[in-house]
């Protein structure tokens, strides 16, 4: 047999993978890392020897092998050792993605010193190390032939010199057997071991992994979950009292998808980076309970709360921190894991305790307060009546009731004046659709207007508002537009360093002036649509309202987003063919009366413009008087969405007048819902 053969019942590490999980191989590798034998919950150490042969030379990759045994029968290795494994067994451990091998009692180690290695074709049993007494299996004399070519015939180019080795291996034991803590314990600036239960399900950001655990110990710098649950219970106790709104088996667990641990100040977030995030994405749900190793406690972003964060090992890349522990050998589980399960079998009876107490005392309450009110009715109630008193009352309630009717009908969307609904045009614009809301009536152009301030009392003063936040659907058609040029239908502004990650109130401070260093530009232009639409009642020819439209809006209403249409003409021809569907001959007609203004004969008879339509929109914007294009202006009528609200703006004092400029809120409406259908 050729030396450079593989010997009979042995197979290539590249070979090991999920198919031959649970089973026994044999192998030969050289040893590339150690990591020395530590302690464990039990009576063995724990030594993780990493390894690798000809079929994953040059590749950088390996296998690791983990032992358990007591620490006096643990074999020692050095670099570039050759170790020859029989019956070692194959696993996946804490992730699907990571394929081991892990020692069994039957497991046996035979290891060669590398400085006593011959070359080939010569026998390494000279470089074979007495182990032992349970590794006395003596390897054949073709594994120990091709030991010798295994080292002799791979580049070992990333094994570290025998110093960098054992240094390593030495640093690798440098652990704090007493790095273990109770939640309650942790501080700022720490790195500690953790034995806890997952509270909610694992957040996945992507490059990191969320997690929120507990020991169910409390730390007074832990963010305070609450929990707002006795009202819900205690309603549908009364509602549902034989509980058909209880959960089914099929929506049992979302409760556990969202917080399944204790409530207060007894649960951390921990941040997960790769390659513990891989792990936690793959193989940790809520409830599970974990073991977490080299944890690092700090200050959150708030600065108020202890947060943690588990990053990857920069010696041992692959080196996992985080396992998940089960739970069904109790007789060899953790002591640690034991208490903690029993603090949160104490943590659920005191809750249920407490729950079952406070649902009682809101059902005692809610009890003692319908009977007061019950016995408060009966007191009260006054004696029989006579026949002629009954019939005033009855005639009291009626007028009061026609009296809330029609003050209803003034004030409802959708009632027309003369309290009947008129009919709807016949020719109605079918491109042009809007929300639908039943129940909602349309409402005229003129009832939208009246109803423009309301009173109500409050600590015995009455007080008038300015407008109502109110919604209202009308049968309109367009009579104007502002700006009188479509390419001024969109505005600019300069784009902030933060554009996009935080609103308008964020960047402006208390005092209206913003951070200096949140306002820097960046020289992009950020395009919104801005323009208005004057609208006329189709039913009540000279009832009309100025409409703004806002950005989002617009972009419902045409379909397209805001640019500079000055030089994009494409987006510009787009708009004024969609506008066409919306307003008819409007713009042609406007344009054609504003050549005609231009001309000296007309010059006189032009009607001043505002630069922008009135804030109050019940105004006419040409002061009462007719345009003289409107009657050349052809378009269809269509159902729209209209909203009132109210924007603060300044009113400036007379020159005469001493006083600071006053702010005070105007009325305002706004075109909403309503799209063109192209």
């Amino acid at each position: 047999m050729a030396p450079s053969s593989l010997p009979p019942d042995f197979v290539e590490i590249r070979d090991i993978d999920g198919d031959k999980m649970g089973k026994f191989v044999n192998v030969v590798g050289i040893v590339k890392d150690c990591r020395l034998p530590i302690p464990t919950a039990g009576k063995d150490f724990k030594c993780t020897l990493r390894i690798f042969d000809a079929s994953t030379d040059g590749s950088g990759e390996g296998i690791d092998m983990v032992i358990f045994r007591p620490e006096a029968e643990m074999p020692e290795f050095g670099a570039r050792d050759v170790v020859v494994l029989h019956k070692a067994k194959v696993q996946r451990y804490r992730s699907d993605a990571i394929v081991s091998l892990i020692s069994h009692h039957t497991t046996k180690f035979s290891v060669f010193k590398a400085g006593s290695i011959p070359k080939p074709p010569n026998s390494a049993k000279p470089a074979l190390v007495q182990g032992h007494k349970r590794d006395s299996l003596q390897p054949s004399e073709a594994v120990n032939r091709y030991v010798s070519y295994l080292l002799h015939k791979t580049d070992a180019y990333d094994v570290p010199d025998e110093a960098e080795f054992q240094e390593k291996a030495a640093a690798s034991r440098n652990i704090n057997t007493t790095k273990f803590r109770l939640l309650k314990d942790v501080s700022d600036g720490i790195f500690c071991d953790i034995i806890a239960e997952v509270a909610r399900k694992p957040f996945d950001g992507g490059d990191k992994m969320t997690l929120y655990v507990s020991d169910y110990t409390e730390n007074n710098y832990f963010f305070h979950s609450t929990w707002e649950g006795i009202q819900d219970i205690v309603s549908k106790a009364a509602s549902d009292p034989y509980g058909y709104t209880r959960a089914t088996q099929d929506d049992s667990g979302k409760e556990k998808d969202e917080w399944v641990g204790p409530y207060g100040k007894n649960a951390i977030q921990i941040t997960c980076w790769e390659p513990h995030a891989s792990l936690v994405r793959s193989d940790v749900s809520a409830g599970d309970w974990v073991r977490i190793r080299n944890l690092c406690i700090k200050y959150g972003k708030d600065d108020q709360n202890l947060e943690g964060v588990l990053r990857g090992d920069q010696r041992y890349p692959d080196k996992l921190n985080i396992e998940v522990m089960g739970n069904s050998d109790p007789e060899n589980a953790d002591d640690r894991l034991k208490e903690a399960m029993r603090r949160r079998r104490d943590y659920h009876r005191e809750k249920k305790r407490q729950m079952k107490e406070q649902v009682n005392q809101l059902q005692a309450a809610q009890a003692a307060g319908q009977k007061r009110k019950q016995s408060l009715g009966a007191d009260q109630e006054p004696e029989k009546k006579t026949r002629n008193q009954k019939k005033k009352e009855r005639n009291r309630r009626k007028a009061l009731g026609q009296q809330r009717a029609q003050q209803e009908q003034d004030e409802t969307p959708g009632a027309s004046e003369g309290g009947e609904y008129l009919e709807l045009p016949g020719d109605l614009n079918k491109s042009i659709t809007c929300e639908s809301h039943p129940g909602t009536h349309i409402s005229t152009i003129g009832s939208i207007l009246r109803s423009s301030h309301r009173g109500f009392e409050e600590t015995g003063q009455k007080l008038t508002l300015p407008f109502v936040c109110a919604k209202y659907r009308a049968c309109v058609r367009v009579v104007n537009f502002h700006p009188s040029s479509l390419e001024k239908f969109a505005c600019s502004h300069e784009a902030t360093r933060y554009e996009g990650f935080i609103s308008d109130e964020e960047s402006d401070s208390e005092g209206g002036t913003s951070d200096d260093s949140m306002d820097e530009g960046d020289g992009r232009r950020v395009w919104e649509w801005r323009f208005a639409l004057q609208l006329e009642d189709a039913r009540h020819p000279g009832q009309r309202v100025w409409t703004v439209v806002d950005n989002f809006n617009a972009q419902c209403l045409t379909g397209l987003d805001a640019s500079d249409l000055r030089h994009d003409r494409r987006k510009l021809e787009q708009l004024r063919s969609r506008m066409f569907l919306l307003w008819g001959n409007l713009e042609e007609a406007k344009s054609e009366a504003a050549e005609a203004r231009k001309k000296p004969v007309a010059k006189k008879q032009s009607v001043p413009q505002l630069e922008r339509p009135p804030l109050d929109s019940s105004d006419r914007e040409d002061n009462g008087v007719s345009s003289s294009w409107e009657s050349s202006v052809s378009n269809l009528p269509f159902i729209c969405c209209i909203q009132q609200y109210g924007v603060c703006v300044t009113r400036a004092s007379s020159p005469t007048d001493d006083t600071a400029p006053k702010q005070e809120w105007t009325r305002v409406f706004g075109l909403l819902g309503t799209k063109i259908s192209h």
